[in-house]
C-alpha cells in the first residue's frame, strides 16, 4: 500500500484490523474444530483523537456565543470549523455540537452562563447545539421590539395611519389597503386593533 497524502488513516486501519481479526478467527477455528459453528460479528471503528489543543472547546463555544451573538445563527458545520480553526491539522466534525456533554462539561457551561443571568434547564444543556438554540431564543426575546404610538383612523374609503392616507381597495370581495409590498385586509386590521 502506497503512502497516503493528507492522511486520514481511519478506513485503512479499520480494514487492517478486520483482516487481522478474520485471520485470527480462522486460526482459532482450525485449532478448535468445535468452534466451527460459531460466527463472529465484529464492528470496528477507527477514531481520530481530538488534539490536546482542542480541550475545553465547550467553554470556548459558550464564550463565543456570548461575545459574538451572531454565532448562534451559524450552522453546526460552520461553528465546528470556527472552533477548530486555531488547531493546526484538525477539523472538528459538526457532530461535535450534537454530542452529549458530560457532567463536567455541563457544569463548565453553567459556570459561564449563570453569572451572566442565563439560567438554562437541564434539557437545554445536554449538547452545545441545544445551548446554542436556547441562547438564540433568549437573544431573539431581547431584540428591540417595534412599537407604534401614532393614531389609526378607519373611514369608509381609507385607513389613515399617523396622518398618512391609505385608500381602501376592493378585490375578490375583500377590502384591502396597500402598505409597501403588502396588501392588508381592512377587517382583519380592525379586529387586531380593536379592544376586546
Amino acid at each position: 500500500m502506497g503512502r497516503i497524502l493528507n492522511a486520514d488513516y481511519r478506513k485503512e486501519l479499520a480494514a487492517a484490523y478486520h483482516k487481522g481479526g478474520r485471520q485470527a478467527v480462522k486460526e482459532y477455528k482450525s485449532q478448535h474444530p468445535g468452534a466451527s459453528t460459531v460466527t463472529v460479528l465484529a464492528s470496528v471503528a477507527a477514531v481520530k483523537r481530538r488534539p490536546k489543543d482542542f480541550a475545553g472547546y465547550e467553554r470556548r463555544a459558550v464564550a463565543l456565543f456570548l461575545t459574538e451573538r451572531d454565532s448562534v445563527d451559524l450552522s453546526n458545520a460552520a461553528l465546528a470549523a470556527k472552533l477548530s480553526a486555531d488547531v493546526p491539522g484538525y477539523n472538528a466534525a459538526p457532530s461535535l455540537l450534537t454530542a452529549p456533554l458530560g457532567a463536567r462539561a455541563r457544569r463548565a457551561v453553567r459556570e459561564i452562563l449563570e453569572p451572566r443571568g442565563f439560567r438554562l434547564v437541564d434539557a437545554q444543556v445536554r449538547t452545545l447545539s441545544k445551548v446554542k438554540l436556547a441562547l438564540r431564543a433568549l437573544y431573539a426575546g431581547e431584540a428591540e421590539k417595534l412599537s407604534f404610538n401614532g393614531k389609526i383612523v378607519f373611514t369608509e374609503d381609507a385607513v389613515i395611519v399617523g396622518g398618512r392616507r391609505h385608500p381602501i381597495q376592493t378585490s375578490g370581495g375583500h377590502r384591502r389597503v396597500h402598505a409597501g409590498k403588502f396588501m392588508l385586509n381592512v377587517d382583519g386590521l380592525k379586529a387586531l386593533l380593536s379592544p376586546a
